[in-house]
């Protein structure tokens, strides 16, 4: 008698996410689900003034951080958001998160927002990791269009959208509060051909 299949592996590819994210290894972290355990990490990477300068509203606390965990599962679990937590190689607490939603419905076109912990600036983790969501988000989701907005301020997030390969598309005046205040944002954009051709011009940076 043939033994059932666990339910994760009946789903359709484009779905099985809703039951659980998969494992996404890079060369300097892994990313995975974002869990319970990780709201202390979270909240010590994330609570930082130089962190938060351009994030909206969010948690802080470890206690804040576990609800927000919670929301997020479920909120994936419905199919309306995805949160990855990024675990560096040089040690498995959560370190920064990398987030999508859709735009439209089904995820054709998403926006993706990221935060890491001071300490991995300049390292080409950002690079790597973003990668490796881009390729999710058009393999297994399905994204046709993948939108960023990036304070225009912000000269370091500037730089990682542009060597990511993103393009500016315009300005979105006094966008939504932060700790540096109501600031102009610019939108980005990263559309499946572009990327596609950007991916079979050499390997992924690390």
């Amino acid at each position: 008698m043939p033994v059932a299949r666990p339910a994760a592996e009946r789903l359709p590819t484009r779905l099985a996410w809703r039951a659980a994210l998969p494992l996404l290894r890079t060369h300097t972290a892994v990313l995975r689900e974002v869990t319970g355990s990780d709201a202390r990490s979270l909240s010590l990477a994330m609570s930082t003034p130089e962190v938060r300068q351009y994030l909206p509203v969010g948690p802080t606390t470890e206690e804040q951080f576990a609800r927000f965990i919670r929301w997020a599962r479920n909120e994936r679990r419905g199919g309306r958001y995805i949160c990855f937590a990024v675990a560096p190689h040089s040690h498995s607490c959560a370190a920064g998160l990398f987030q999508l939603w859709p735009v439209e419905p089904g995820f054709g076109t998403a926006e993706m927002g990221f935060a890491l912990d001071e300490a991995l600036w300049g390292t080409g983790i950002f690079i790597d990791c973003a990668t490796a969501i881009i390729d999710f988000a058009v393999d297994t989701l399905g994204v046709r269009r993948l939108e960023f907005r990036s304070a225009v301020t912000n000269a370091r997030g500037t730089a990682a959208l542009l060597k990511l390969g993103a393009v500016p598309e315009g300005t979105l005046r006094r966008c939504f509060p932060c700790p540096a205040g109501l600031v102009d944002h610019t939108m980005w954009s990263i559309l499946i051909d572009d990327w596609r051709r950007r991916r079979t011009r050499g390997p992924r940076c690390a």
